[in-house]
């Protein structure tokens, strides 16, 4: 009776273990839409770190007891190796605390790594132990990549389901190219599978999963995983051919000439029938080549170009993961603002080979590629005599396949690391109980419950204890720092003293994600508009606005002092705001402000939206020589940047206008537009000043259309009634006196 008691605990514990792996593959569908900073990432990782602590608390005590869970192979050795390398890169960068956590909006510091890898070796472990149920395993990653690809369906119908704000769909992950990813892997999946079901009806349910995923892939848009797919279908070809070809021999060879006919015709037919193409956006997107080097193609290639240099300065241990932001801001190359502002803060290269690379060194690269060395090895080695073996080692070596190609041209998110460690296990599972029956172990007929230790014993229940304090400080410091962050943010609108109390309390708990607590502050603090009310007071003279401007520069000071010295945006941040302080009446400010900007153009030298801002600064200052210096000395950097030529005319307006007016033209001649609402009684003005009466008359009249938006002051109307009188246009200048009568206007029609 005891016996069967025992065994009935035992087999509870394995399947509870079972439960977990199951439930930490759920991650993909975590979202939290509501109380969460980034809620398609930090909640998933959260979730996922949480549930490895409750598997490692389970798991752990059987691994030191157990050897049949334990595995110590060319794996552990490995994966070992390259773990101590992730620590030590993070010891030695230059931000040890953004390399260990990340932040709230990436989530993929060492930590999570670690833990990812930690995740591999459970899974390992446990198929190790009970090989049988891996098809099931893989059957259920197909049924979670349904539900979640209907998600990004579902936002086809409903654009604003999970906050979708693109045309390509983005499911749970929340960015278009992660569902791409994902769905291009459980494709390969989902093949597997209707081979091993071929002769069942079963086999209809994973050919509909295919189906789903490929749809999926399409809607995303994500050529990268396209291009992964036909790799690992080049890949499995060849598998293919080399498997069949002496019987079917004739249908081999059609097979591949098909195909090569079919890319061809569907790449050429973009150019032959360009406007069926161009009509299907997404059809556009996969078709066209020249696309891929236009806009974010370019940036990337701008940004893989960064990361180069930024490896030849730290060669050796790199800047530490997470930390690409600082290499990207101090080498940033002025010509990425040609293709717009969202594309010139880059904290990833956008490419996880050249990211490895700068932020891990040599010793990182070499590591991170040796996983996918002795992965695919491994792969290779588990190819048995069974066809249906062979199938699931090429469908899996495949599966590495298409993340090494996707991962070109991405990084990794918290998901993609599930799904790259999870398959990992498998395949090492499968490597090592291969090789255990090798050693001449019997292959088991039937699932047996091992014998698991006590876990009662004083040494469990100190390993235990000691999983569940460290899991606990991951991620409790972190969920309440993230829900008080969210916290502060949305009271800021409401009331700025409970905002500013709920960031003091995230504050407070100095946890791994101080520093974005920090910028939120900052960011809360920018909204405050510098004249305030309908009597415009200076927000300086508000008690409530300046007792958080305060609080928000004295915190950002702290930070960028006392905890990260070389951010770039913090100190960009900082200027501003004093800036703003300025024009509220503070000269003092203008001094702080100044040091500020001093120190931003130091930590990125050619960023272009630090010199723009400056020299706004630096003509509230009355300095306009500074101003036109620094603006001058950005332009020349990179000349095609036509907001640097705008704003240059403005500097200038009251020192030289004609040379202004060029400077205008030269803003036009690069494609920004003079005449747009915002633009058009400045530019009228600058015409005006210089000279160029037609010029500014048509701008003026355009002007007069939207004069309830744009203020105009006293100068710009009296320009305009002297520029209308001369152009002969007594409409415009009825209408002008219409809308702004006396002290403005003193002259009358002759």
């Amino acid at each position: 009776m005891a016996s069967t008691n025992v065994m009935t605990s035992d087999s509870a514990r394995e399947y509870l273990v079972q439960i977990l792996i199951y439930a930490a593959m759920l991650t993909p569908l975590i979202v939290v839409s509501t109380n969460t900073i980034f809620p398609f990432i930090f909640p998933k990782a959260i979730f996922f770190e949480s549930i490895v602590g409750l598997l490692a608390v389970i798991l752990v005590p059987i691994l030191l007891s157990v050897s049949t869970y334990r595995i110590k192979n060319i794996y552990t050795y490995v994966f070992g190796v390259y773990a101590i390398i992730l620590v030590l890169t993070g010891i030695f960068a230059l931000n040890p605390t953004r390399a260990f956590w990340s932040n709230f909006e990436r989530m993929t510091g060492i930590v999570y790594i670690l833990t990812a890898m930690a995740f591999s070796y459970f899974v390992a472990a446990f198929f190790k132990a009970h090989p049988k149920r891996v098809q099931s395993f893989l059957s259920y990653i197909v049924g979670l990549s349904v539900i979640v690809d209907f998600t990004g369906l579902y936002q086809r119908i409903d654009p604003s389901f999970l906050m979708s704000q693109s045309s390509r769909v983005a499911g749970t992950f929340g960015n278009p190219i992660y569902l791409g990813g994902f769905a291009a892997e459980c494709i390969l999946v989902s093949a597997y599978l209707i081979y091993v079901y071929r002769t069942s009806s079963i086999k209809w349910w994973y050919v509909g999963a295919l189906v789903i995923n490929f749809i999926a892939l399409y809607l995303s848009g994500t050529r990268s995983s396209v291009l992964a797919l036909g790799v690992a279908g080049v890949f499995i070809g060849i598998f293919l051919s080399k498997q069949f070809f002496h019987q079917h021999k004739k249908r081999v060879i059609s097979a591949w000439a098909i195909i090569v006919v079919a890319t061809a015709a569907l790449f050429g037919a973009h150019y032959i029938f360009p406007q069926t193409f161009d009509a299907t956006s997404l059809l556009f997107r996969f078709t066209d080549v020249r696309s891929i080097f236009e806009s974010t193609g370019s940036t990337r290639l701008i940004a893989w170009k960064i990361a180069i240099k930024g490896f030849t300065v730290r060669p050796f241990f790199g800047w530490g993961p997470e930390n690409f932001v600082y290499v990207f801001n101090q080498y940033y190359n002025a010509k990425i603002l040609t293709f717009g502002v969202y594309e010139t803060w880059f904290d990833h290269a956008h490419n996880a080979f050249f990211d490895v690379l700068v932020t891990q060194g040599l010793i990182g690269i070499l590591g991170y590629l040796a996983q996918y060395a002795v992965v695919l090895w491994m792969c290779f080695k588990t190819r048995v005599a069974s066809i249906e073996e062979k199938f699931l080692s090429v469908a899996l070596a495949s599966i590495f396949v298409v993340h090494f190609i996707h991962n070109f041209f991405v990084f990794d998110h918290p998901a993609s690391y599930i799904m790259f460690y999870a398959f990992v296990g498998i395949v090492v599972a499968r490597y090592t109980y291969r090789n255990h029956l090798a050693d001449g172990a019997q292959q088991p007929q039937k699932t047996v419950p091992i014998a698991l230790p006590s876990l009662s014993s004083t040494r469990n229940l100190c390993v235990m204890g000691g999983i569940l304090v460290v899991t606990g400080m991951m991620v409790i410091p972190a969920m309440r720092q993230n829900y008080l962050d969210y916290q502060g943010q949305g009271l800021a609108s409401v009331d700025l003293q409970l905002s500013q109390e709920n960031f003091q309390r995230a504050l407070d708990i100095d946890g791994p994600f101080t520093a974005d607590v920090v910028m939120d502050i900052g960011r809360v603090a920018q909204r405050i508009p510098v004249n305030t009310g309908n009597d415009a007071t200076p927000f300086l003279n508000v008690p409530n606005l300046k007792q958080f401007f305060d609080f928000a520069t004295n915190k950002l000071d702290n930070h960028l002092v006392h905890v990260d010295p070389f951010n770039e945006m913090v100190a960009l941040m900082e200027a501003q705001l004093f800036m703003n302080a300025t024009q509220a009446g503070d000269r003092q400010a203008a001094q702080k402000s100044d040091a500020a900007y001093v120190l931003a153009t130091r930590l990125s030298p050619d960023r272009q939206q630090v010199a723009y801002s400056w020299a706004r600064l630096k003509m509230l200052m009355q300095d306009a020589k500074s101003a036109e210096k620094i603006l001058v000395d950005s332009i020349n950097k990179e000349p095609a940047i036509p907001i640097g030529h705008w704003y240059l005319a403005i500097t200038l307006l009251d020192v030289d206008p004609e040379r202004a007016a060029r400077e205008i033209d030269v803003a036009a001649q690069y494609g920004y537009d003079i005449h747009s609402p915002a633009n058009r009684l400045l530019t009228a003005v600058i015409f005006g000043r210089a000279g160029r009466i037609s010029e500014a008359a048509d701008n003026f009249e355009r002007a007069l259309e939207n004069a309830s938006t744009i203020p105009w002051d006293e100068a710009a109307v009296k320009l305009a009634d002297e520029v209308f009188q001369k152009t002969n246009r007594t409409t415009q200048r009825d209408l002008l006196h219409a809308k702004f009568s006396s002290p403005f206007l003193k002259t009358t029609h002759k």
